[in-house]
Formats: C-alpha cells, sequence, structure tokens
C-alpha cells in the first residue's frame, strides 16, 4: 500500500498540507490584525502613534512625543519579557510617567490617546489587559 507512493509525493503532499494549517492557524489567532492590515494598510500601534502625533502636539513637540511614546513602548516591552505582573507593571509606568519630562505633555486629551497605547502595547507584548481601573492608577498623582 505504501510501496505505491513515492517520496516525491509524500513530501509535496505534507509540504501542502503544513501550509494549509499554518496559514489557518495564522487566520485563527491574527485575523484582526490581518484584517485591518488588509483594509488599512497600517499596523494599530504606529496608526496610534501617528494620530497622538498629529492630534496632540505642534510641530515643535514632535520629536519630544515620539521619544516619550518610544521610551513606553520599551518599558512595556522590557515587562513583558521579564514577565512582570500587572501591579508591577503599573507602577513601573507610574514611575516613568510621574518624571519631571513627562510634564510638558501631560494634556488630558493626550492622557487619553497615551491610554489607549498602552493598553495596546500592554496587549501586544505582556498579553494581559489594562482596564480604566489600571490606567486611572498609572495617572495617580499626575
Amino acid at each position: 500500500m505504501f510501496s505505491s507512493i513515492s517520496w516525491q509525493s509524500y513530501i509535496s503532499i505534507v509540504a501542502v498540507l503544513l501550509a494549509i494549517y499554518y496559514a489557518f492557524v495564522l487566520y485563527v489567532y491574527y485575523r484582526k490584525d490581518i484584517v485591518q492590515v488588509l483594509t488599512t494598510g497600517r499596523n494599530n500601534g504606529e496608526g496610534s502613534k501617528q494620530n497622538i502625533l498629529a492630534d496632540n502636539t505642534g510641530a515643535a513637540e514632535q520629536p519630544a512625543a515620539e521619544n516619550y511614546i518610544d521610551e513606553l513602548k520599551a518599558l512595556i516591552h522590557q515587562a513583558g519579557y521579564s514577565h512582570l505582573s500587572k501591579d508591577e507593571l503599573v507602577f513601573s509606568l507610574q514611575q516613568l510617567l510621574g518624571s519631571d519630562r513627562f510634564e510638558t505633555i501631560k494634556t488630558p486629551d493626550f492622557k487619553k490617546r497615551l491610554g489607549k497605547i498602552i493598553t495596546y502595547e500592554c496587549q501586544t507584548n505582556c498579553s494581559m489587559h489594562l482596564d480604566e481601573e489600571d490606567l486611572q492608577r498609572v495617572w495617580v498623582g499626575k
């Protein structure tokens, strides 16, 4: 029975089945991202960053705001790599956002949009969801 199938046929069939399997897995896990990239042509995180820069800062403040966002993303990425708990991450964000460097861009609208970036980055890099209460804790005393 198995002697009638050549190795070339076997490898071809396995390769096709693996390609179908991985396409299905990618579709199941990244369906929203794939649809978003196909419809808008860009990634959500970068789009959010550009919206913040366009809506809330002047031309002179854009490099500073971009640096702050990059610093936040680096902190959240490191937290995901270090497997920090949610409370530890919130405390780290409090420390970063409480520094004097962030005083120049702390408008209510910017805080709201920055909260969206924090939420997205935490879901992407740390696999945790920050709700409104957690975001309020991030801005406590600011």
